[in-house]
C-alpha cells in the first residue's frame, strides 16, 4: 500500500493506493491518526488507487468520519474506485462520505467562529495563544490544608487527615486517599486531583495502579487528605495554546507563564488538557503513614518511599494537569509549591493524571462535559507530581506539551483550614 499526504486550502489530501484489507487498512489508521494529532481536522480522500475496500477498510472510514465529526471537521471521499464504490453503496454508507460544499463551509465558518470568539491573541517564544473570556468576575478562594514539612522527617497520623466533599466547584491536589475510615486509607495515600466533580489518585501501597472516583446521581467523591491545596470558586476564561510550526516542544514553564500574564493577582488556578511530549514528575512510593526511619529525603532511604521518572514518559498521550501557579505567593503558601522554571521565578504544586491519547475539538470547550468525556472514555494510566529538573548535565528539564487548552482563574484569597 502507498499513502501520500498533501496539506491543501480545504484540508489534508490522503491519497490512498492499494489493498483495504484487515492487514493494510491499519496503515490508513495509522495515517489518519498522526493527521489528528498533528491539529487538522479537515480530510478528503482519494481512493481512486484501491483495488480492494473489506469491512476492515470500511470500518477504518466510518471510525474517522465520526471523529472528525465530532472535533468539528469532516472526511469526505472526492475520488473512489469501483470497488470502493461497490461497498460504499451496498453499505448504503456512499452519501455519508459524499464531498459537501455544504459541510466544507460549515467547517470552515465553525472554525472562524472559534477564532472570532477569541478575546486575544499572544504569542511566546514556542508557543501561540488563543484567549477566550468565560467569566471576568469568577476567582478561586484557596484553603491550605495540613502540613507538607511533614513528609521530611515525620509519621502523618489519623488526626491529620482531612475529608474532602469534590463538589464541581472545588479544584484540589495534594496527598490523599479513597475510604470511608483513615484505616482503611493508612496504607494507601499517594498523590491525588480533584477537578470538575472528580477525583484522581495513585495509591502509595506499591499497586502503581490509579484509581478515580466520578460524579453519578447524587454521589459526591470523597477523598482523605493529609494535606493539600483545596481550590474553590471558578473559571475566568480558557486558553488555546499550541507549539509553533517551528517544531520544538513548549515546556510546562512557558504555558504556566501565560497564565500569570494574564492574571491581575499573584496566584493563578488552572485546569489543564493537552497532548503529551514527555512529562518529567514524580510520586509517592509507600504511603507517608508507614512506620519508617530518619528523614524520608536522604539517600538512599528516598528511593524507599517517593519514585522520580528516570526520564520523560507518557510521549503522545492525553494529560490533565491540575494546580495552583504564582509568581507571588503568600508566605503560609509556599511551603506547598515547587520551583516550576529554571529561576525559581515561577512557583506552583501540578498534578498530572495521564489518560490514553483524545483529541480536542477546535475552540472554546465547555469544562464539566470535557473532563467527564475524558475520565469515562479514556484509559487512565498514571498520576504524577509534575516537577522540574533543571539540574547541569544530569537534569532531565520539565515537561512538555504539543497543544492543549486550559482553563484558569485568579486566586483571590488564600488561608489555612479544614
Amino acid at each position: 500500500m502507498q499513502i501520500d499526504t498533501v496539506n491543501g486550502e480545504a484540508g489534508v489530501d490522503v491519497n490512498v493506493r492499494g489493498r483495504m484489507d484487515s492487514h493494510d487498512s491499519t496503515l490508513v489508521e495509522t495515517e489518519l491518526d498522526e493527521i489528528i494529532r498533528r491539529g487538522d481536522h479537515r480530510v478528503r480522500l482519494f481512493l481512486g488507487g484501491v483495488d480492494f475496500m473489506s469491512s476492515a477498510g470500511l470500518r477504518v472510514l466510518i471510525k474517522y468520519h465520526r471523529e472528525f465529526k465530532r472535533l468539528g471537521g469532516f472526511l469526505s471521499i472526492v475520488e473512489s474506485s469501483k470497488s470502493v464504490r461497490s461497498v460504499l453503496e451496498l453499505s448504503g454508507l456512499a452519501s455519508a462520505f459524499a464531498p459537501s460544499r455544504d459541510s466544507v463551509v460549515a467547517s470552515v465558518s465553525s472554525t472562524e467562529s472559534a477564532a472570532s470568539a477569541a478575546s486575544e491573541k499572544r504569542e511566546y517564544e514556542k508557543l501561540t495563544c488563543t484567549i477566550y473570556t468565560q467569566s471576568s468576575a469568577a476567582s478561586f478562594s484557596c484553603r491550605m490544608v495540613g502540613d507538607p514539612t511533614k513528609l521530611e522527617d515525620s509519621q502523618f497520623v489519623e488526626a491529620d487527615a482531612f475529608r474532602l466533599k469534590v463538589t464541581k466547584d472545588v479544584l484540589a491536589v495534594g496527598l490523599g486517599a479513597f475510604g470511608d475510615r483513615f484505616s482503611e486509607c493508612r496504607t494507601r495515600f499517594g498523590e491525588f486531583l480533584a477537578t470538575g466533580g472528580t477525583a484522581i489518585y495513585l495509591p502509595g501501597d506499591g499497586t502503581k495502579t490509579p484509581d478515580y472516583l466520578l460524579p453519578r446521581g447524587a454521589m459526591v467523591p470523597e477523598v482523605q487528605i493529609l494535606y493539600g491545596l483545596i481550590l474553590t470558586g471558578g473559571f475566568s476564561g480558557q486558553i488555546r495554546f499550541e507549539a509553533k510550526p517551528s517544531g520544538e516542544k513548549v515546556p510546562l514553564s512557558e504555558i504556566l507563564r501565560s497564565l500569570s500574564d494574564l492574571s491581575l493577582s499573584g496566584s493563578v488556578g488552572f485546569v489543564m488538557l493537552a497532548d503529551t511530549a514527555g512529562v518529567v514528575g514524580g510520586a509517592v512510593r509507600r504511603a507517608p503513614t508507614w512506620e519508617t526511619k530518619g528523614p524520608r529525603f536522604d539517600f538512599p532511604s528516598v528511593r524507599e518511599w517517593f519514585s522520580l521518572t528516570p526520564e520523560r514518559v507518557h510521549d503522545r498521550q492525553t494529560a490533565l494537569v491540575c494546580g495552583l501557579v504564582s509568581v507571588d505567593p503568600d508566605p503560609p503558601l509556599v511551603p506547598f509549591l515547587r520551583p516550576i522554571d529554571r529561576g525559581a521565578k515561577l512557583l506552583g504544586h501540578c498534578h498530572c493524571a495521564i489518560f490514553s491519547y483524545k483529541a480536542l475539538p477546535q475552540g472554546p470547550l465547555p469544562f464539566d462535559e470535557t473532563i467527564l468525556s475524558l475520565c469515562d472514555g479514556q484509559r487512565l494510566i498514571d498520576v504524577l507530581h509534575l516537577l522540574s529538573d533543571h539540574r547541569e548535565i544530569f537534569g532531565m528539564g520539565e515537561s512538555l506539551f504539543d497543544r492543549g487548552i486550559l482553563w484558569f482563574g485568579p486566586v483571590q484569597k488564600s488561608g489555612a483550614g479544614g
